[in-house]
């Protein structure tokens, strides 16, 4: 072997070595906070529903934390953002601006968390200002890596060849993240150029591949959509919603055949991917595959009842079928939910039509015609609800004079309560948080807090203050019962049915906490337990009339859960 051959084996060795030692033992910060792993984090991201947010254990010591140094709010604000406690992160990366306006991280972690709020045009502009001062060039450490490696400086080297990769890595999420925001926005070329930026820098990025072939999709530019699709399917072929978004842009083109076979392949790696069985189904339908479009909607109702879409869909495949009586059934279903939908009575209308009910299919087109004239469903009356608002009031809660340690703070929380009484509630929360930052162990605090966060609509911090209520003194129902309407608020119906079996656990005649348990298991698809539940209500309070309409739905929904799994056993 050649001296210069036997020299390139050593340097490679040397350089394969040190890799291994310097990726165990931890990479440089910037890559810490950002990474190509997050870009496909990002996506799960984005089509995640209704994911419950846990509160980490260490959470209300991490909150008690007041680092000083701009890494450490950085750091508090990144460990904020990962637990979903958005407001909070951004109040972090404040902080740390107010030190030094030109940190591209803190700019960055602030614009993430203003997006994952909807601020997505505060967003953007935090992104630019990311971008513009970020202080490195992945180029400028290339070549200085060239430079050590020259010097025969081979750990120097890999640090440098890092550094640049770790800039190239940051960059290239910047851009992505932008042009997410830019896509919420529908400002179309701008997506289409961040993402560009995004693959340029990151070019084994499925996520952005995926991204921008959604950009081409929004531009209607299908080809190049396809290629961006099979390229990042080519990285990652076992993602099911690059398979569903492949087989959307085929649905355009109207090559349905193919886009089923994307749809079964989206469904393969994700069984419970809705939206997949829904556009399967609805090929199937437009093929005439009736049986089998069926079944899928079928399955999209188990998770979404009051899709009244896929109802609809559901009560022609079964007309088309001969299955009169069951489509007569859905449509029925669907006026229940929406007495003016034009085209559910002009369905039943036809329907009554060719079964010689021409009477009652007159009555139906004229329906059709003027919808305004509709059945109307009856709400539970007004006298129920004051027989539970009544038991509401009267249950206990944390007795409102607690014992404090400091007169200040006594003053600073009287004061809180007379601006609670004159309705000033964003002035009352600040005078909570005075007594709080002081004497933090008083529940009642927190529950009068979490209650002024709740009329003003931030359910998500409410719920967090409910939280520290209920740690402090877990014995009151009428708290539970209100952390789980809340959680309900923003769809955490998991959560929120948790709190409702805590508080009935308390008191099991609390029949608010049974009806909002039973509303949050019939939005979970459990409707048997939810039928159960409303069954109590209305043992509990006889006036409570639940309209016969409604409960028959669960009855029926519960019943289309048997027919759905024998469908399912016979389509595979």
């Amino acid at each position: 072997m050649s001296s210069v051959r036997k020299n390139n084996v050593i340097v490679g060795s040397f350089i394969l070595l040190a890799l291994m030692l310097y990726f165990f033992s931890g990479f440089l910060s910037v890559a810490g906070a950002v990474t190509g792993k997050e870009l496909v984090a990002e996506d799960n991201e984005k089509n995640e529903v209704n994911e419950k947010t846990e509160v980490a254990p260490d959470l209300y010591e991490m909150m008690a934390q007041r680092p000083f140094s701009i890494e450490g709010l950085i750091d508090k604000g990144n460990a904020l953002y990962s637990l979903k406690k958005y407001q909070l992160s951004i109040n972090c990366y404040n902080d740390a601006l107010n030190i030094d306006p030109n940190s591209s991280l803190a700019w960055y972690g602030k614009g993430r968390s203003l997006a994952a709020l909807g601020n997505n045009d505060q967003a953007v502009n935090c992104y630019e200002k990311a971008l513009s001062t970020f202080p490195a060039s992945s180029e400028n450490w290339y070549n200085k890596g060239n430079k050590q490696l020259e010097l025969k400086k081979y750990v120097e080297a890999i640090n440098c060849y890092d550094k640049s990769f770790a800039a190239n890595t940051y960059i290239s999420t910047v851009w992505y993240r932008k042009a997410l925001v830019s896509e919420q926005l529908g400002l179309n070329q701008e997506t289409l150029n961040s993402y560009g930026k995004s693959i340029e820098l990151n070019s084994n990025s499925s996520s952005s591949l995926q991204m921008q072939g959604m950009a081409y999709l929004g531009l209607e530019k299908y080809p190049e959509a396809i290629e961006c699709f099979d390229s990042a399917l080519n990285i990652t072929p076992d993602n099911a919603e690059l398979w569903y978004q492949k087989g959307i842009v085929l649905d355009k083109s109207g090559d349905y055949k193919t886009a089923i076979d994307c749809y079964d392949k989206a469904i393969s790696f994700n069984p419970d991917m809705v939206n997949a069985w829904h556009n399967k189904g609805v090929n199937l339908e437009k093929m005439g595959i009736y049986d089998e479009a069926l079944t899928c909607y079928e399955f999209v109702l188990l998770s979404e009842p009051e899709n009244l879409d896929v109802l609809q869909r559901k009560g022609v495949c079964l007309e088309r079928l001969g299955r009169n009586d069951e489509a007569l059934q859905c449509y029925d279903e669907v006026l229940v939910y929406n007495p003016g939908n034009s085209e559910a009575w002009y369905s039943k209308g036809s329907l009554l039509n060719k079964t010689g009910q021409y009477d009652a299919a007159i009555e139906c087109y004229d329906k059709a015609l003027n919808p305004d004239t509709g059945i109307q469903v009856e709400e539970i009356g007004s006298d129920s609800l004051e027989q539970l608002s009544v038991y509401e009031a009267a249950l206990p809660s944390y007795p409102e004079n607690p014992e404090f340690k400091s007169p200040t703070v006594k003053i600073w929380y009287e004061k809180a309560l007379s601006f609670d009484k004159l309705e000033k509630y964003e002035s009352a929360i600040e005078c909570y948080d005075k007594v709080l930052e002081t004497e933090s162990g008083h529940a009642v605090v927190w529950y009068m807090k979490s209650l002024d966060l709740e009329r003003l609509g931030r359910y998500e911090e409410a719920i967090e203050c409910y939280d520290r209520a209920l740690k402090l003194d877990s014995g009151y129902a009428k708290v539970w019962c209100q952390k789980g309407l809340d959680s309900s608020k923003i769809k955490d119906y998991k959560d929120a049915v948790e709190s409702y079996d805590k508080a009935l656990e308390i008191d099991e005649n609390y029949t608010l906490a049974c009806s909002g348990k039973a509303f949050s298991l019939a939005k979970l698809g459990e409707y048997e337990s939810s039928l159960t539940c409303y069954n109590k209500v209305l043992g509990a309070v006889p006036a409570a009339q639940l309209p016969g309409t409604i409960k028959g739905l669960f009855l029926m929904n519960s019943e289309s859960m048997k027919k759905l799994q024998n469908a399912i056993t016979r389509l595979f």
